[in-house]
């Protein structure tokens, strides 16, 4: 049986999720790419771009 999502169970790999859940935040609010986006076509929303 292989498992791969059991990797990400460890208590490095869910604090290293969280740092980048709030670096994502930090850069989004202060008007900035998040570091991690994966779908920049977003940024060109409207809606989403009053929020910057």
């Amino acid at each position: 049986v292989v498992a791969p999502h059991i990797s990400s169970a460890s208590y490095e790999t869910r604090s290293r999720m969280a740092e980048m859940v709030a670096e994502n935040l930090v850069a989004f609010f202060e008007g900035r790419q998040p570091p991690n986006l994966v779908n920049p076509e977003v940024l060109k929303i409207r809606p989403l771009s009053r929020l910057l």
